[in-house]
C-alpha cells in the first residue's frame, strides 16, 4: 500500500490518472492529500530533523517553484495546469521530509515496479480495460488511438503521463535502476523493473529509450568492473529482450518508425531539436533577449512557452528550457545543482570510488540521475517529479556517505 501511494504521488501523473478515471483535478488533488497521509501512516517514514544538505535543496527547489508559479499565473496559465506545476513542488517538499534509510530506499524500488505495472496497463491489448484505458488516455493526451497504428499498437503510449516523452524519461530511469539493483543483487524484483521498463520504453515509439538501451548495454561491455558472469549474464538478459521487443507483431515497425527519426536527427537542416520553434537556435535567442526574467507566456492557458519578438518558442532542452521560461534569476540555482550532480555522478559511476561506511549504495539513483539529465537534452522534463526525486535522492545519499566518512576519520584520528 505504501509503495502503491508513493508510485501514485512521484512516478504516475495522478491528474492525468485521475482524467481517465473520475475526470476532475479538484478529486486528484484529494486523492494526492491521500496518499500524503497513507505515507505519513507508514511508521518512520518521515522525519522532522532538516540536515544541511536537505535545507540547501529546499531553498532551492523553494525559490525556484513558488517564482515560478507566479511567473506561470502572470503568463496566464490556467489553474489545470498550474495545479500540475504545484503538486511537483508538494512532491518535493515530501521527499525532502523523507527519512533515507534501507527501509524507505527499498519502498522507492517497490514503487518503481508498481509504477511500471500501471503504466504498462494502458499498453497491452491484452490486458483488461485497455481498451477503455487506450480511449480515455486519447482523448486527454495529444496522442488519439489511430493515430500512428505501428505495429499492433494503435497509438505512441504514454502511460498515465501527458506524452511519450515523459514515458520514455521514466521507462528509461526505471531500466537503469533496474539494472543497477541487479548488479548486486539478482533478484524476481529486480530483473521484472527491467522487463516492464523495456515494455513502457519501447512502447512509446521514442528515440531516446533505444539510445539509452543501447548505452546501458556500451556500459555493462565496456566501461563496468563486472565480473564475466555478470556480463554474460546480462547478454543473456538484455540482448534478448531487445530483440523480442523490436521484432515481434506489435513491434514489428519499431526500428522502421524509431530508424527513421534518428535518421533525421543527423539533418541539422530539418531536425526540430536545433531550427524551429522547439530548435536550440530560437531558445537561444529567446534567452539572449530576456536572461534573467525569462519571457513565459501561455496564451491559451495551457503550456507554458517562451516568445521572442512575438514568436513562440517551445524549449526542448530542459536547461535552456527553464531558462528562457523563468529566466536566470528563478532557475539558476536550479540549473548550477543539475550540472554539478551530473558530473559527481558520472565521477563516481566511472570511477567507482570507495564510499567509506556507505550502508545504502547511492548508483542506482545516481545512474537513474544521469540518465534523465541526458534525455532532458531533448526533453524540457529537467523539472518533473521523475527528474527531481531522482536528483534530489542523489545528492542526499551522496551527502550522507560523505558525513559517514567523514566521521569515521574522525574517530580514527581520536584513537
Amino acid at each position: 500500500m505504501y509503495s502503491g501511494a508513493f508510485a501514485f504521488l512521484v512516478f504516475v501523473n495522478p491528474f492525468i490518472f485521475g482524467r481517465v478515471f473520475w475526470g476532475l483535478d479538484v478529486i486528484s488533488l484529494f486523492f494526492i492529500s491521500v496518499a500524503l497521509t497513507v505515507l505519513l501512516m507508514y511508521r518512520g517514514c518521515f522525519e522532522l530533523k532538516i540536515s544541511k544538505p536537505k535545507f540547501y535543496l529546499f531553498i532551492i527547489t523553494s525559490v525556484y517553484f513558488i517564482s515560478s508559479s507566479v511567473i506561470r499565473i502572470s503568463a496566464g496559465q490556467h489553474f489545470g495546469e498550474l495545479s500540475i506545476h504545484i503538486y511537483q513542488y508538494i512532491s518535493v517538499l515530501a521527499l525532502l521530509c523523507l527519512r533515507l534509510d534501507e527501509r524507505n530506499v527499498e519502498m522507492i524500488y517497490r514503487s518503481v515496479l508498481v509504477a511500471l505495472v500501471l503504466h504498462v496497463w494502458t499498453i497491452m491489448p491484452i490486458l483488461p480495460l485497455n481498451d477503455f484505458l487506450v480511449n480515455r488516455l486519447s482523448l486527454i493526451t495529444a496522442y488519439g488511438a489511430g493515430e500512428y497504428s505501428i505495429g499492433g499498437l494503435t497509438r505512441r503510449a504514454t502511460g498515465f503521463f501527458p506524452s511519450p516523452g515523459y514515458l520514455s524519461l521514466f521507462s528509461s530511469v526505471a531500466f537503469v535502476v533496474g539494472v543497477f539493483l541487479t548488479i548486486t543483487r539478482p533478484s524476481f524484483r529486480n530483473v521484472s523493473i527491467i522487463f516492464f521498463a523495456c515494455i513502457a520504453g519501447f512502447s512509446a515509439f521514442s528515440r531516446t529509450f533505444l539510445v539509452i538501451f543501447c548505452l546501458v548495454i556500451l556500459y555493462l561491455f565496456s566501461i563496468s568492473h563486472l565480473r564475466s558472469r555478470f556480463k554474460l549474464f546480462f547478454l543473456a538478459l538484455l540482448v534478448p529482450i531487445g530483440m523480442f521487443f523490436t521484432s515481434t507483431s506489435i513491434y514489428n515497425d519499431y526500428f522502421e518508425f524509431v530508424g527513421e527519426r534518428l535518421v533525421n536527427s543527423t539533418n541539422i537542416a530539418s531536425n526540430d531539436r536545433v531550427s524551429g520553434e522547439t530548435g536550440v537556435i530560437m531558445t537561444y535567442a529567446s534567452i539572449e533577449s530576456s536572461p534573467f526574467l525569462g519571457s513565459a507566456v501561455s496564451h491559451d492557458g495551457g503550456d507554458v512557452k517562451a516568445e521572442i519578438n512575438g514568436i513562440v518558442v517551445r524549449p526542448h532542452f530542459g536547461l535552456l528550457a527553464i531558462i528562457a521560461f523563468y529566466g536566470l534569476i528563478t532557475s539558476g540555482g536550479l540549473v548550477l545543482l543539475c550540472v554539478w550532480m551530473l558530473f559527481r555522478a558520472i565521477y563516481l559511476l566511472v570511477f567507482k570510488e570507495k564510499m567509506i561506511a556507505c550502508v545504502l549504495d547511492p548508483s542506482p539513483f545516481l545512474a537513474g540521475y544521469t540518465v534523465a539529465f541526458l534525455i532532458c537534452i531533448a526533453e524540457p522534463l529537467i523539472d518533473t517529479n521523475i527528474t527531481l526525486t531522482f536528483l534530489i535522492l542523489s545528492f542526499l545519499l551522496i551527502s550522507n556517505a560523505n558525513s559517514n566518512k567523514i566521521r569515521i576519520r574522525s574517530d580514527d584520528t581520536r584513537h
